[in-house]
Formats: C-alpha cells, structure tokens, sequence
C-alpha cells in the first residue's frame, strides 16, 4: 500500500495536477497505511522514514493532498511518543 502511494507521489512530481480522484485514491491507502502503522509499533518503525518522505514529497501538489497526507502521518500515536514529530 505504501508503495502505490510513493509511486503516485513520484508520478505527481515528474508530471504535475493530476485529476482529484487521483488524489482521493492515494489519500485512502495513505491513511490505511497510517492505522495500520497506528496499530503496530514494528510496522511504524519499519516504515516511518518512507512514510515521513512520502508527506514531504508531496508538499507543493494539488487538491489538498499533501495537508491530507500530514493528517494521516500526525495521527500515528507513536510518532507523539517517540518526539519524532518533525
């Protein structure tokens, strides 16, 4: 799921505004991605530099996606726990 995500970030950024459902799409797994995260402390661990890239990367893009994503990345408990809000 976080693959389809990193791969859409990455076609935004080469081809620039995609139609909204593009976005709604990503911002679904993204947030699937994120309870599951919330869900298990080894899950996080293991993907919390992508997941951080991922809401980086798509800042600058269109129809809210980025502030969608950086809801999802804030609601993951233990990335408050940790102080490892960035």
């Amino acid at each position: 799921m976080l693959f389809y995500v990193e791969q859409g970030v990455e076609f935004t950024n080469s081809y620039g505004d995609i139609y909204e459902s593009f976005y709604d799409s990503m911002e679904k797994m993204f947030d699937q991605v994120a309870v599951e995260c919330d869900r298990n402390i080894d899950l996080y661990q293991e993907f919390s530099s992508r997941l951080w890239k991922v809401v980086v990367e798509a800042e600058g893009t269109g129809w809210g996606f980025h502030e969608s994503l950086a809801d999802s990345y804030y609601s993951i408990e233990w990335i408050h726990e940790d102080g490892e809000d960035e």
